[in-house]
């Protein structure tokens, strides 16, 4: 039995990135370690005996839209490991709803795996309530892009609980929507 996760991905992780680097900068003055990872937004986690599928279902799904996500203003702190820090996605929910029922029909899943709550983590980790809101009050001035496009999709196998050796098994773009510039004269 392997985990796996589908990660939703920004076309320019660099806004993100940068987010996090200063967050494993800041977590060190601490004496804390946090992991990185690619900015992403996870659509659906799952253990399952054949992980060839589900790479199967990554290429299948790369007709699908790019999505131009609207992010909420404020950072979240949360309860959990996999949520110590991270912005709640604000819309488009339906398509990314539409585009997990996609991923969950591909897999022929009876039902979803959990409750599904669209957001970019930035900070993993077993951090004390206190240091995750020290690092939610450093970041927030830092919070520059509150609209991102979404348009790669990975699969990750995310077996290791201490995410040392996570690793990419599947790699797609997703179409990528025509941007028109119109200059005014």
């Amino acid at each position: 039995m392997v985990h796996l996760s589908f990660w939703l991905c920004p076309r320019d992780p660099t806004q993100f990135g940068l987010l996090i680097e200063d967050a494993v900068t800041f977590l060190s003055e601490f004496g804390e370690t946090t992991h990185t990872f690619p900015p992403h937004m996870t659509l659906l986690s799952l253990n399952t005996d054949s992980p060839l599928q589900a790479q199967e279902c990554v290429d299948q799904l790369k007709h699908h839209w790019s999505l131009l996500l609207e992010l909420h203003p404020s950072l979240v702190v949360g309860e959990t490991r996999f949520k110590c820090v991270y912005i709640q996605v604000v819309e488009p929910l339906r398509a990314i709803l539409e585009l997990r029922q996609s991923l969950v029909s591909l897999l022929d899943l009876s039902e979803l795996p959990r409750t599904f709550d669209p957001h970019v983590s930035l900070v993993y980790g077993d951090l004390s309530l206190n240091v995750r809101n020290k690092v939610k009050e450093f970041l927030q001035d830092r919070m520059c892009c509150l609209v991102s496009e979404f348009s790669s999709l990975l699969l990750v196998e995310t077996q290791d609980p201490d995410y040392t050796q996570w690793r990419i098994l599947a790699a797609t773009s997703l179409r990528t929507r025509m941007r028109v510039r119109v200059e005014v004269s």
